[in-house]
């Protein structure tokens, strides 16, 4: 029987089309996108707030107004309906008000994490052909060096901080009908082959599923939505166009906020948070912050982005029962796809990814792409309104994965495996290939593979995900060398300069040969486990030197799940990933009896700076705890 799903109460498609359920018509005579509800509440309702930092707020008519004058500018510099728009923002209004100044002209964006390395991000801009970079200098802090990256390769930059009369000077905005099919932006993820790729996300992807968002969990004026993910992220878009349809309000993270669990549930609490999205992983943290109890405004979070365990359900219910728990599915090329509304108890255990959103078909194929038996697993295709454009500058990777098959249509090929449970909801059972999430982000191991075996005393290296002591994923690398091996410092270093950050391996380990299957391939079950022993870092040994510092060092090591982490040691260097950072700040809280927030630990991640910052700012606590009254 043909797999094929529709949006509706658990009720199967009768076709290949959306099946039976609401049809959220938008664009161009329909309901409208952001945009256009933008201007009908900057009208109407243009004293209400859009969005707040805690220490701003734009209303809907100050953010109207801002990007009315901001896409006058970016028009007089030659930006048209189609152009792309690179920015480079930390998260604030103005990353806001540039967003939708980009698509009141109807152009589309290219967001730029300004960690990548240089090359990465030249290369992304001159691959989308951007006409503008917008830069925020005045706000600027950890994207000054990417800025100032940009500016020497001599790509044209439109900072926010410069008054019109020292850029483009500013007008009246066009009027530019849009359409569904024009592109939003352009989303880079990790490439198999070793180069990274751009999906290109049309408005009516978007506004499709921004709709169904609408329609079924309904937001409203008096609802208070969390921005928290990247913008280099497809969540960011529904945390920041959906309120907007809605008339909600935008509660906006600070920069690097997302990593911080206590922050988050201080920062619900604080401003009334009522809908947040969270990567299970950092829903796990979040639940185990004391303040996450006092978050009871919350109505709505929506885990996406990794599987959602059964057992984090129980937790999250224990800790929120008056929260609705949403579990969202899809790829960066499809947006969500298929949600899941948690019930509080389920006999099964598991969490399935459930029912298709609306306008939007799932198909479980086998290897002749043919439709598999029910409750058998297959590979989960997506076709209908989410299914992007294809890669920009890609028509091969494109042809690859966006395929025309007879009798269904137009359809994306995710590379997952999935099998419909009894009662008709799709439950997602893992990869077919060697693509990983960690921590949410997507990482293509052949990436890093790719990137290794171009170092000149590297004959083969294979990337895999590992379990550390501590219980999280750690990305390690297996090479065989040529010649004398180069130390995990050295690759590390090397590697800083072609991949993100969230890319690096934790470990590095050399051996003779990498074991084979008879085909040929890597047998990736026979790679060895590193050993639990000081890898080779760029510092030499320096002991602890006071209580504190081996009380750092102590923890460390049992978390690295080795001895020998010296004063000078770089946390994330030895192998620590950001889930590790914040299982050191649980045992310092549990230390000094108080929250220390993890951008304490991020400025100062070695054993003498963290312990310096610590007596620095929580003198009185480490010197309690020095003295035996904790």
């Amino acid at each position: 029987m043909q797999q094929e799903y529709g949006e509706g109460a658990g009720r199967r498609a009768s076709g290949t089309s959306a099946g039976p359920g609401k049809n959220p018509s938008a664009g161009p005579g329909g309901r409208g996108d952001w945009i256009e509800a933008l201007r009908r509440r900057a009208i109407a309702r243009g004293g209400e707030p859009a969005i707040s930092d805690g220490r701003e707020t734009l209303s809907y008519r100050a953010l109207h107004e801002a990007s009315d004058r901001l896409a006058a500018r970016l028009s007089a510099a030659g930006a048209t309906r189609g152009s792309a728009i690179a920015i480079v923002l930390e998260g604030s209004l103005e990353l806001l008000t540039a967003l939708c100044a980009i698509h009141k002209l109807g152009a589309h964006y290219v967001p730029l994490d300004p960690h990548f390395p240089r090359e990465r991000l030249l290369a992304m801009v001159r691959e989308t052909g951007a006409l503008r970079i917008i830069v925020d200098r005045a706000h600027a802090s950890t994207t000054l060096a990417a800025i100032d990256a940009l500016a020497t390769a001599g790509l044209p930059l439109l900072d926010l901080a410069a008054s019109d009369d020292e850029q483009e000077s500013s007008g009246a905005v066009p009027s530019v009908v849009g359409s569904r099919d024009d592109l939003a932006c352009v989303l880079y993820t990790s490439g198999s082959t070793g180069v990274p790729k751009g999906v290109q996300l049309t408005r009516g992807n978007i506004l499709n599923c921004l709709a169904w968002m609408q329609d079924q969990y309904a937001l409203g004026s008096d609802d208070r939505v969390l921005h928290k993910t990247p913008y280099t992220f497809d969540v960011s878009m529904y945390e920041l166009f959906w309120p907007l349809m809605a008339g909600s309000c935008i509660v906006l993270a600070r920069p690097d906020g997302h990593r911080d669990p206590g922050y988050l549930a201080e920062l619900i609490a604080a401003e009334r948070v009522t809908a947040a999205h969270f990567v299970p992983s950092m829903l796990t943290a979040f639940l185990e912050e004391p303040a996450a109890a006092a978050c009871s405004s919350l109505r709505h979070v929506f885990a996406a982005g990794e599987a959602l365990p059964y057992a984090l359900t129980q937790r999250f219910f224990d800790r929120l029962p008056q929260c609705a728990l949403h579990n969202l599915y899809g790829p960066t090329e499809g947006g969500v796809v298929s949600h899941w509304t948690c019930p509080r108890s389920d006999s099964r255990k598991i969490v399935p990814i459930g029912w298709p959103v609306a306008n939007t078909v799932l198909h479980l194929l086998d290897d002749h792409r043919q439709p598999v038996a029910d409750g058998h697993e297959g590979e989960l295709w997506i076709g209908g309104a989410q299914v992007a454009r294809g890669y920009v500058a890609r028509p091969d990777l494109t042809a690859e994965r966006f395929i025309e098959i007879g009798g269904l249509g137009r359809l994306y090929r995710t590379g997952d495996r999935a099998r419909r449970l009894p009662g008709g909801e799709l439950e997602y059972l893992g990869r077919l290939d060697h693509q990983v999430k960690i921590r949410g982000i997507r990482v293509e191991l052949g990436e890093i593979e790719s990137q290794l075996v171009l170092h000149p005393a590297i004959v083969e290296a294979v990337a895999a995900v590992r379990a550390s002591a501590a219980g999280d994923q750690r990305l390690i690398a297996w090479f065989q060398p040529r010649g004398t091996a180069p130390d995990a410092a050295e690759l590390r270093a090397y590697l800083s300069a072609r991949l993100p950050e969230h890319m690096l391996p934790q470990a590095f380990v050399a051996i003779d040969a990498l074991p084979h299957l008879p085909n040929g391939k890597i047998d990736r079950k026979a790679l060895p486990e590193p050993k639990a022993v000081r890898p080779a870092l760029p510092t030499s040994y320096r002991a602890p030197r006071n209580e504190l510092e081996r009380a750092i060092a102590s923890i460390w090591e049992s978390l690295l799940g080795f001895v020998g982490i010296g004063v000078d040691d770089r946390f994330f260097e030895a192998g620590g990933t950001s889930l590790m950072a914040l299982q050191v700040m649980a045992r310092v809280r549990e230390l000094l009896g108080r929250r220390v927030p993890l951008t304490t630990f991020f400025a100062a991640p070695t054993v003498a700076g963290f312990a310096a910052a610590l007596q620095a700012e929580h003198g009185d606590a480490v010197d309690s705890w020095l003295a035996g009254e904790r």
